[in-house]
């Protein structure tokens, strides 16, 4: 009798194939459409977005042309920074450090630990030269040598 094989059991994954995406499409736009962290002006956007990501939108054609194709999508990524706020810049511009050091084979991890700790030294050289260019001290010393003063008088007067 031969020995027991253990076999694995079945897996529930599967590689993606290109008709999920028929499927993706239809799901997030349900979850965007009831979510209320997305604004309309984002949702104009998504048709756009996902063209550009290979998600097929039934209620989409992109045009033929590839430079009025890269003018939409740049259009597109222009209103979502411009729409983020004030910080929104900033975060795109560090999104795209990070991505970028990636792009040169270092792990996402670690390119964000990179780019952490250049933000952690560009963030202590701004308080060194702040701190070192402050030419007051940063207590009020008038105030609270008037509130010495104060106590004093009132110890005084309780003699």
């Amino acid at each position: 009798m031969p020995p027991a094989v253990a076999s694995a059991p079945p897996s529930v994954l599967r590689p993606a194939t290109y008709d999920d995406l028929r499927i993706v499409y239809p799901r997030l736009m349900e979850v965007i459409e009831t979510s209320p962290f997305y604004n309309d002006e984002f949702k104009e956007l998504l048709p756009v977005i996902f063209d550009f990501l290979g998600v097929p939108a039934d209620d989409y054609r992109a045009p033929t042309n590839a430079e009025a194709r890269h003018r939409q999508l740049i259009t597109a990524v222009r209103r979502i920074v411009q729409s983020g706020g004030r910080d929104a810049p900033a975060l795109v511009l560090i999104e795209a450090a990070v991505f970028g050091i990636a792009a040169y084979g270092i792990a996402l991890h670690w390119s964000c630990l990179i780019v952490a700790a250049v933000l952690a030294v560009v963030g202590a050289a701004a308080y060194a030269k702040g701190s070192a260019d402050a030419r007051e001290e940063i207590t009020p010393t008038r105030t609270l040598h008037q509130i010495k003063q104060d106590i004093a008088t009132a110890k005084e007067q309780l003699r």
